[in-house]
């Protein structure tokens, strides 16, 4: 079972992620992209997931639609106050763009955690574009699409 832990790093110590090189597989970036993801997720620092995106992000998911650093930021605080943790294992990785700077891919998985305090696990779907900024060369979400499909909601509400 997944624990919430309060160790909290500085988001000075988070490093910017770039993609591997363009000769790794498109799958195998995607995965990369991913999992830096799931590494900030698990530092409990808002700021670390916020840094993941582009600051224009669109983020649509089960809860809601969000435009913007400053939305997701708060929707992500609002998730670390309610003590929720995750962790999203990838089942399936489809790229469907693979022309750098841009990657877009569409996964599928199970996302294990936690929910007002009772461990859960959902399947889950999403979409993300990525892109490799000029700058700094690290990749950030452009735009994330997550949804549980509804018949997980109704299939474990017992």
């Amino acid at each position: 079972m997944l624990r919430p832990h309060r160790h909290h790093r500085r988001t000075s110590d988070l490093r910017p992620v770039s993609l591997p090189p363009v000769t790794t597989s498109p799958e195998a970036r995607a995965r990369a992209v991913f999992a830096t993801f799931q590494t900030a997720v698990d530092t409990w620092v808002a700021e670390a997931v916020a840094d993941c995106f582009t600051d224009d992000v669109v983020y649509v998911g089960t809860a809601g639609y969000l435009h913007g650093r400053d939305e997701l930021l708060g929707y992500v605080r609002e998730v670390f106050e309610r003590n929720e943790a995750m962790r999203w294992e990838l089942a399936q990785v489809h790229v469907f763009l693979d022309a750098p700077p841009l990657l877009g891919f569409a996964a599928s998985g199970t996302i294990i955690g936690t929910s007002a305090g009772r461990p859960r696990e959902l399947p889950f779907r999403l979409s993300l574009l990525v892109e490799q900024q000029r700058a700094t060369g690290a990749t950030k979400i452009r735009h994330f699409h997550g949804s549980v499909p509804i018949d997980a909601f109704t299939s474990t509400s017992s």
